[in-house]
Order: C-alpha cells, then sequence, then structure tokens
C-alpha cells in the first residue's frame, strides 16, 4: 500500500512534540502527518534507532521544513523516557503533544500465552504508555517566552482490540483494554489537576504496516501457521482487504486529536477501522446488499 498524499496544514505551527515507535508503521507515518501539519519540531523516538534517519530524511524530501529529531528511547524505562522529555524542553523549551504510539503485538491463544507473555505484553504497551503521560505530562507543565501557559495533549494508540473480545489475541486485547483504561484515568487526574492537558486514544482497526512480522519472534508454531493462513485468505478476499487502513488513516487522527481543533475532546477513544464495526453481522438480518439511487 503506497503512502496516502497529505496536504498540507497549518494546524500544529510554531508546536514541539513526542512521536514514540516512529521508526516503521503508523509512527513513521505520523512523523509526516505532524510535520504536514506544520510542527515545527518532532522528537521521532523508537527503541531501535536504525530507520528513524531515513524517516527524518523522507520528511526533508518531501519538502516539510519540520526539524526532525531521531532519539533511541526504551519506553518501558522511566528514566529514558524522562531524559527524552527533558531533552525537548532543554533543547525548545516547551513540549505540546506527545504521541504514545509503540507497542508490540503477539498471536498466541489463551492456552499457549505464558505468563512471560503477557507481562511483556504489558510492560511495553501499558507501563510504557504509562511512562510516556506521566513524563509528558510534567514536560507540558513548563512553560516559556515561546510557550506562556501550560497545558498540552497526549495521544495514545489503542486499538479496535480495545472495543470487544474478538479482534485480537488474549495478551494484546487485555493490554489495549488496559491503554483505554489509561486514556480515562489520565484524562481525569489531570483535568482534577487544571494542568489544560488533554488525554485520548485513536484506536486502529486492521492496518498496513509491519508489526505482524516484526513481532512474530518467539511465537509458537502453531500461532505462526496460524497468522500465514490467515493472512493468505484475507489477501485473497477483497472485502476483507478492504477494510486494511493505511497507517496514515491513524497517524491523520492523531494530528486532529493534537490540534486545538480538538480542544472538546478528551478521554476519549476515537476508533479507527474504515467502518468495520458497522459492517453487516451474519445474523443482521440484512441478506442483500442496499442499492441506493441518484435523484
Amino acid at each position: 500500500m503506497q503512502a496516502v498524499p497529505l496536504v498540507k496544514t497549518s494546524i500544529l505551527a510554531g508546536t514541539v512534540g513526542v512521536i514514540t515507535g516512529a521508526g516503521s508503521g503508523i509512527g513513521a507515518a505520523a512523523v509526516r502527518c505532524f510535520a504536514a501539519a506544520g510542527a515545527k519540531a518532532i522528537y521521532a523516538s523508537d527503541v531501535v534507532d536504525r530507520n528513524l534517519q531515513a524517516v527524518a530524511d523522507g520528511v526533508a524530501q518531501e519538502g516539510y521544513e519540520t526539524e526532525v529529531i531521531g532519539v533511541k528511547t526504551d519506553i518501558t524505562k522511566s528514566d529514558q523516557v524522562e531524559e527524552l522529555v527533558r531533552k525537548v524542553i532543554a533543547e525548545h523549551g516547551r513540549l505540546d503533544w506527545f504521541f504514545a504510539n509503540a507497542g508490540i503485538v503477539d498471536f498466541e491463544v489463551l492456552s499457549t500465552t505464558t505468563p512471560e507473555a503477557l507481562t511483556r505484553m504489558l510492560d511495553v504497551n501499558v507501563v510504557g504508555a504509562f511512562n510516556s503521560v506521566q513524563w509528558a505530562a510534567r514536560g507540558m507543565m513548563n512553560t516559556s517566552d515561546a510557550k506562556p501557559t501550560p497545558g498540552g495533549s497526549i495521544i495514545i494508540t489503542t486499538s479496535l482490540a480495545s472495543t470487544f473480545g474478538g479482534m485480537g489475541a488474549p495478551a494484546y486485547t487485555i493490554s489495549k483494554h488496559a491503554a483505554v483504561g489509561l486514556v480515562r484515568a489520565a484524562a481525569t487526574n489531570l483535568g482534577m489537576a487544571n494542568t489544560g492537558i488533554r488525554v485520548n486514544g485513536v484506536g486502529p482497526g486492521p492496518t498496513a504496516t509491519a508489526i505482524a512480522q516484526n513481532n512474530m519472534q518467539g511465537a509458537s508454531q502453531d500461532a505462526m501457521s496460524a497468522l500465514m493462513e490467515h493472512a493468505k485468505a484475507a489477501g485473497s478476499n477483497p472485502a476483507a482487504m478492504s477494510a486494511v487502513a493505511p497507517p496514515e488513516y491513524i497517524a491523520q487522527t492523531a494530528v486532529f486529536l493534537a490540534s486545538d481543533m480538538a480542544a472538546g475532546v478528551n478521554g476519549e477513544n476515537i476508533i479507527v477501522d474504515k467502518g468495520l464495526r458497522q459492517k453487516p453481522d451474519p445474523f443482521s438480518g440484512l441478506m442483500f446488499n442496499p442499492s441506493i439511487e441518484p435523484l
């Protein structure tokens, strides 16, 4: 799936922020989207930094004037997230938005999910997001001549799997339900503290990224075989493939949530699934496709 052409806007003009998991997939697309929205500087973070320079070079080649700074960060380590946020404040004096996008998936059923695998899933998808929220909020309270009042927007990548049990593997589903709990609890706490900081989730449905293949290490043979069979079946099914979104769709929703256009949105989990949940269920009674004629 080719990268989606982006429309340049100025809704994030002059702002500075962080995108985690920026080396590929939704994170890499988000760097493009936030640059297209006029961000002054983007700190592109990932646990492995080998792709970050290519992401930054891509933004420059597309003609965006945004400064992209690659930073290797393990979000499961609170001190590393703190170091990242302190770097942003030291270099730009402000933190306006933080897209806590980094995450992992797995493919095991309940009976083959080990305690170690569940712990790893929660460590990245929940503890990592929690560390991001804690330090992002601290950074957003800093003010400067360019940002005289505290506040900002934190966006956490959740998932369509946070809305029901049949979308992801058990450990992944558990972690993403917890991520939504984090969104709601953080929005409430930061609101009670009168910080001016909003916290929202953006939940991808099926998305054209390499996250599946990037997380296959350690998967059981049964899980690997099932994934290959499902991918093969989906690839030959136009209806299934029509539900797969380019990562820019999710990233552009994050841009909206980061901007003042979403000033009234707080504590929400916005699902970006190309209407997958609205497709008819076999038991819905919709036995044939409706036809809508023009006037």
